[in-house]
């Protein structure tokens, strides 16, 4: 089922973040989200996520879905190691392997793995969160600037699991960037400033 998003709007105080926002996003597909900062597009995830409560509209297609997601923030715990961080939020299925497998693939070196995540530059950190949500048990996929931080070669890896980890999935990009809307494949949605 597609997510169908109907008149939304989200204001904080006197900042309107969303104002009579309708779109679709296709099941099975990649979209990307693209605009302008401060055009709602991280407050638009929040409510798809449930995190936050929009002041009218609503939004159809979730009910009983389970997502997994990429902040902007990489949301990891500093202490645990990179693969203790995957772990802690996947199924008893998703081995230590699996995740070294993805890390790998990645190009997160095996060195890196059992680092505690708060010795680890960046780009190496958002490969976590990454993979975290690639491996995490989820019907739908909400990426807030998933790639941000990793160079054009590691990009190229991320997106490449990306692609191969979420075939058959919704997955929901924001992004600043108009590569990844060609890298992925995606179909492109663009808001205005309100």
């Amino acid at each position: 089922m597609s997510i169908e998003i109907t008149g939304l709007c989200k204001s904080f105080g006197d900042i309107t973040a969303l104002h009579d926002l309708t779109l679709t996003v296709e099941e099975g597909c990649v979209t990307c989200i693209t605009g302008p900062s401060g055009c709602g597009k991280s407050t638009l995830l929040s409510i798809l996520l449930g995190l936050l409560q929009p002041d009218a509209g609503q939004v159809k297609g979730l009910e009983g879905k389970r997502a997994a997601a990429v902040f902007q923030e990489d949301r990891l715990c500093e202490r645990l190691s990179a693969i203790a961080n995957i772990l802690l939020v996947c199924e008893p299925e998703v081995s230590p392997q699996a995740a070294c497998g993805m890390l790998e693939r990645m190009g997160l070196e095996k060195q890196h793995h059992q680092k505690p995540v708060c010795d680890l530059s960046g780009g190496m950190r958002r490969r976590v969160a990454l993979a975290r949500a690639l491996l995490a048990k989820s019907d739908w996929l909400a990426l807030d600037e998933p790639f941000k931080g990793l160079d054009e070669d590691t990009r190229a890896l991320a997106i490449r699991e990306l692609l191969a980890q979420s075939r058959g999935k919704t997955v929901l990009v924001i992004t600043h960037d108009e590569q990844d809307i060609e890298a992925l494949g995606a179909r492109h949605i663009r808001l205005a400033a309100w």
